[in-house]
């Protein structure tokens, strides 16, 4: 009796151990945020790998709007775009290849960019919501055709493979936020995940998809949760919730209340159901929350093993020059792109990055900072 009592206490703990092993070596898919944990920590806490790129200036390669700017990469290229009518381009010691500028009225131009994404073959493609267009153009800056659709109100867009685009759209018209795109027949093959279509305030910026170790990622507004995208669905992959201040469900559709005043309760019970930057990396996940009002933006990465956190407004960048850009640009794999005004690190004039960059003036193109997350 007793042998078998030890064997069985001995088989309990052996896979009890297991569990345990099983659990530390697992990813968290639910993390708590505390606001009030702030701190400024030095960018290399937060990055690994960072480099930074002076941007040729030039009439031909100055930016604009940089505030807001979207960053992308491929092929040992970065293409910036200025959300009105330019794509510019450069390599990746900052040296000025090419613009890319096709606004106008004809059919072969846009109105403005909502945003763009690259095929894996190089092609590039332009949303223009004003429009409600999506306009192919090919790697050589070609124009290829344009797609437009009168009856969804196009957002954002990243291709699959060189053959299809899941698109993001939303509008009164129709229920379903993703729409899977064939280029080849030019055609919408499928959508999926419904949305209510009573929502009376619905934000709607672009920019929220993002790709980790080959797999499509999203994030949004007036959610706090993060999913994983297939050609025809959507898998949650992880929950934030900010002190507990995630709105209930059903709080944006609600009846009783006008959307000015939907946004008022928002503001005034301070909720956090606002997504704006999300990247993963191997061992931490890097977001940005906020909600109703300018005190709860934060930004927070987060240890995805164990859940340890660092919550910040601010980067100490060196010793001297401490700042939080307006924008950070999600890249593939963990890595980040943000673009740094000249005027700000002049400022400082015993930082050792602006000592790094001793020719820069207040009206040269903006530092391009590349990193890569903990």
């Amino acid at each position: 009796m007793n042998k078998h009592f030890v064997f069985i206490y001995v088989v309990f703990l052996l896979i009890n151990s297991i569990a345990c092993q099983r659990q530390q070596g697992e990813t968290q898919n639910y993390f708590y945020i505390e606001l009030t944990r702030k701190t400024v920590p030095k960018i290399d806490e937060l990055f690994e790998d960072v480099k930074y790129i002076a941007l040729q200036t030039s009439d031909s390669s100055l930016l604009d709007e940089v505030i807001d700017s979207k960053v992308g990469y491929f092929d040992g290229r970065f293409y910036i775009a200025d959300y009105k009518k330019e794509i510019t381009v450069f390599d990746e010691n900052g040296k000025w290849l090419h613009t890319i500028n096709h606004f106008g009225e004809s059919p072969q131009d846009y109105l403005g960019i909502v945003t763009f994404a690259i095929a894996p073959n190089g092609d590039l493609l332009v949303v223009d919501r004003l429009l409600r267009g999506l306009l192919f153009y090919s790697a050589n800056d070609e124009f290829l055709y344009a797609y437009h659709n009168d009856t969804i109100s196009l957002e954002d867009a990243f291709f699959m493979d060189n053959d299809h685009v899941l698109i993001r759209g939303t509008n009164g018209y129709t229920k379903d936020k993703f729409y899977l795109f064939n280029r080849n027949s030019r055609e919408i093959l499928s959508s999926y995940w419904s949305v209510p279509l009573k929502r009376k305030f619905r934000y709607s910026p672009s920019g929220f998809f993002v790709t980790y170790k080959e797999k499509l990622l999203y994030h949004e507004m007036q959610n706090t949760r993060i999913y994983e995208l297939t050609p025809d669905s959507a898998i949650l992959r992880y929950t934030i919730d900010v002190e507990g201040r995630t709105p209930p469900d059903g709080f944006w559709e609600r009846t009783d209340l006008s959307s000015m005043d939907l946004n008022d309760e928002r503001v005034r019970r301070g909720y956090v159901d606002n997504i704006r930057f999300f990247s993963e990396g191997n061992e931490n996940i890097l977001l940005q929350v906020s909600g109703g009002g300018s005190s709860q933006e934060i930004h927070v990465l987060i240890e995805k093993a164990t859940g340890r956190q660092i919550c910040f407004d601010k980067i100490a960048f060196d010793d001297y020059f401490t700042w939080m850009p307006n924008r950070m640009c999600a890249l593939p794999d963990g890595q980040v792109a943000i673009l740094i005004p000249p005027e700000d690190i002049l400022a400082e004039k015993d930082s050792p990055l602006r000592m790094q960059f001793p020719d820069l003036k207040e009206d040269d193109n903006p530092i391009l900072c590349i990193a890569k997350i903990r």
